[in-house]
């Protein structure tokens, strides 16, 4: 009975906040135009088809993409493999 209705819930703070989530990545997107590069994969959909051996790499946050990544050099990508 409690799971259903913390479902119910989630769900419910879903339809309510998804307009707000929207709006908030539409006013991001205008202030800073990478955020928006890529808008549809916040939300799963692709413009082309993933490859099979592709390497997912999910990101609490944007800042650490932003902000590791770049300081990464070739050595340390080679390293990551092995």
């Amino acid at each position: 009975m409690i799971r259903m209705i913390f479902l119910f819930v989630y769900r419910l703070a879903w339809v309510l906040f998804l307009p707000l989530l929207l709006i908030y990545l539409f006013k991001r997107g205008r202030r800073d135009a990478l955020y928006s590069q890529n808008l549809l994969e916040r939300f799963a959909i692709y413009n082309r088809p993933m490859p099979q051996d592709a390497i997912w790499v999910t990101l609490d946050i944007m800042w650490t993409y932003r902000h590791f990544f770049p300081r990464l050099s070739a050595q340390d990508w080679s390293n990551l493999g092995g």
